[in-house]
């Protein structure tokens, strides 16, 4: 989940909102545990700042490759401002980001 479901549930939304497809994303489980119930905003800032200071981070080396990494993910740059208030425009602005490489994919057949 990038909007961790024990962060979710921690502001009182159940298996409905959790578990949608566009909040879904493959993780490790080590990364999942260090993310636990954090805000996005909380855990992209923070992978970004250890990028800053420590310079590697799993595959990522740099800003740019997190951006990247993002992108090939469908992950809109704001989740770096996103907390509970904004789950719900996070959705919709990741499904149109999922949309949109799927409509490029069959484009490119």
């Amino acid at each position: 989940h990038i909007f961790p479901r024990a962060y979710l549930k921690k502001h009182g939304l159940g298996r409905s909102h959790y578990n949608r497809l566009a909040n879904l994303v493959f993780i490790d489980q080590p990364a999942n545990i260090t993310i636990g119930a954090k805000a996005p905003s909380d855990y992209f800032t923070a992978v970004a700042d250890a990028l800053d200071r420590k310079g590697t981070i799993g595959d990522l080396r740099t800003k740019a490759d997190l951006k990247a990494n993002m992108a090939e993910n469908c992950i809109p740059e704001s989740i770096f401002d996103y907390g509970v208030k904004q789950y719900e425009h996070f959705l919709e602005e990741r499904k149109a980001l999922m949309a949109g490489k799927v409509r490029g994919w069959y484009g490119g057949l």
